[in-house]
């Protein structure tokens, strides 16, 4: 899914997620940051792609069909034997200090991060874990917000799943506001605004981006992640 694998570009990870919208942002977090990744979708699916890839990290979601992010770890714990991968945990649900995070660290997870977690809490994870990350430079140009060929000006914006929450000027635009998303890479993206709720002197639109092709996710992922 996004991007193709490809182990002579450095570091390898493997991103274990079940939720797809999930291990976009993360595989287009951890492409930014200079690494190879390739996504399992499940407990069992992780087993056998991290004994196929032998990955140098594992992105490990908590809860999984089948075999959870626990049951994972048993396994890759042994794995570790002939191949060192360090693992970080993440749950949107699990905190750092209950019951399965403490059975994780007992089990060998180098790193733990709540859900959703921004890519510096990522990239530290990585380094707190003994493994450089590539030299991320942000993108020219911020990701630009246009209606009706007139560009907004937006403050801030955060992309969580299919949702991009942009933060803009009050009374900039109202729901069913048609808007283009366009990127630094000179691709743009259609939208529309689905809630626009005032906050003080600004207001939060949530754009749906639900028919974006995977790869416009990780593109935008990129673009976005500090």
């Amino acid at each position: 899914m996004g991007e193709e694998f490809d182990r002579a570009g450095g570091r390898v990870a493997l991103v274990v997620e079940d939720d797809p919208d999930a291990a976009t942002v993360a595989q287009g977090m951890l492409a930014a940051l200079g690494w190879s990744c390739e996504v399992a979708v499940d407990g069992r699916d992780a087993l056998m792609r991290a004994a196929e890839l032998r990955p140098d990290a594992v992105l490990l979601d908590v809860f999984l069909p089948g075999i959870d992010g626990i049951g994972v770890m048993k396994v890759l714990r042994r794995l570790r034997e002939q191949h060192p991968v360090a693992v970080i945990a993440a749950s949107a649900v699990v905190g750092r200090d209950s019951a399965q995070a403490r059975q994780l660290t007992a089990l060998g997870v180098s790193g733990f991060l709540h859900k959703p977690f921004k890519m510096a809490e990522l990239a530290d994870a990585l380094h707190a874990s003994g493994l450089s990350t590539g030299e991320y430079e942000a993108p020219s140009g911020s990701l630009r917000l246009t209606t009706g060929g007139k560009e907004l000006s937006v403050t801030s914006m955060a992309l969580h799943g299919t949702v991009l929450e942009v933060d803009l000027a009050a009374g900039s635009l109202g729901a069913g506001a048609g808007v283009t998303l366009e990127l630094p890479s000179g691709g743009s993206v259609l939208g529309t605004v689905f809630s626009a709720v005032p906050r003080g002197p600004s207001q939060r639109c949530r754009i749906s981006l639900a028919d974006l092709q995977p790869d416009e996710r990780v593109a935008i992922a990129r673009a976005l992640a500090r």
